[in-house]
């Protein structure tokens, strides 16, 4: 184990002791990124789906005392990289936020995006402590033949939602270039100007919408509930990254997490043979815009240089880094064969 490493088992050893009265009783173990805490009961939970563990490794266990008075029962602890921390139960999932403006991030995005899209719903606020409670929904494994089910109900979903909100005091319009141009300043703007050269040099100058939007848009950010009696089927979660994006920004964010995460090309794949096109007519037609099928792969580089510009900072940058070169090895070579 490194040093860094180390540091940050402590340091989290540490924070799921001083949060034991939220977690039930018993032995727990770090999975090997360190990224959970769970009961060794609850490795198999689809929760922590596809992370590892080691087998027996006291340097990643924790013992939580059972006698402490409890004010939750939780049985996996998630450290999310906001800093913020998930703790869930069989039907409920606390959520402890690092600080003030994360807490109100979170409630505002509720309270906006719960009007359109189907959200677990939030059953406690605790703002002098900065926590929040939320419904768990139990939700079942995805597989090849869920495929079809997500992407129409996201298709309906997001056209409901731009109908909704297809108003001047709602939708902010502007240019690719005015993107560019708040961006000028950025010293590492030449490190992904292949992407700039990419865009069909027409697109740059027309007015498309920035709306609200989840900004994580993939498979691990939904989830297909067990139960569908109700014909409640699908539920977005972790409105984290939410922001004002273009508003096709959400659809290949969607393509690019399963490409780049999941190793998953098929969505791409369509998307370039045309298959989502006549869905992307109709969005498009609701902001009175034409989706122009010769420029496909322009509007997948625009989303990836929204994706990349909408936080200016160097820290910002660094953490998509990687990212920025996935693409330019994963992305650019298939698009070129279109």
């Amino acid at each position: 184990m490194n040093e860094s490493y180390n540091e940050i088992r402590k340091e989290r050893i540490s924070r799921a002791l001083e949060l034991s009265p939220y977690l039930e009783g018993g032995l727990y173990d770090f999975d090997d990124g360190l990224k959970v805490l769970c009961q060794k009961s609850q490795r198999s939970s689809l929760i922590i789906d596809g992370l590892s563990f080691h087998n027996s490794n006291p340097l990643t266990q924790v013992s939580i005392n059972n006698d402490q008075p409890k004010h939750f029962y939780g049985r996996i602890m998630w450290f999310c990289s906001s800093g913020d921390i998930k703790i869930f139960s069989d039907d409920e999932t606390l959520i402890i936020c690092c600080s003030k403006s994360n807490y109100l991030r979170k409630i505002n995005n509720y309270d906006y995006f719960s009007r359109f899209f189907q959200i677990p719903k939030l059953i406690h606020r605790d703002e002098a402590n900065n926590i929040l409670i939320e419904e768990f929904i139990d939700f079942k494994g995805k597989n090849n033949q869920d495929d079809d089910v997500i992407l129409r109900t996201i298709y309906e979903d997001y056209t409901s939602y731009f109908v909704n909100i297809n108003n001047p005091s709602t939708v902010n319009y502007k240019t690719m270039n005015n993107l560019l141009m708040v961006s000028s300043r950025i010293s590492h703007l030449e490190q992904f100007k292949y992407i700039i050269d990419l865009i069909d040099p027409s697109l740059f100058g027309l007015e498309f919408p920035f709306i609200k939007l989840h900004g994580d848009l993939w498979t691990a950010n939904l989830l297909l509930e067990k139960d569908n009696t109700n014909n409640r089927g699908l539920w977005y979660i972790d409105w984290d990254e939410s922001g004002e994006y273009i508003f096709f920004f959400d659809f290949f964010k969607f393509i690019w997490n399963e490409l780049d995460v999941n190793c998953n090309y098929t969505y791409l794949e369509k998307y370039l043979k045309g298959c989502f096109d006549c869905n992307f007519e109709n969005l498009f037609k609701i902001f009175q815009l034409e989706f122009l099928p010769e420029h496909r792969k322009s509007y997948l580089c625009m989303f990836f240089l929204n994706f990349i510009l909408d936080e200016t900072g160097m820290m910002a940058y660094k953490a998509k880094h990687q990212e920025i070169v996935d693409f330019r090895t994963k992305v650019v070579p298939l698009i070129q064969d279109f």
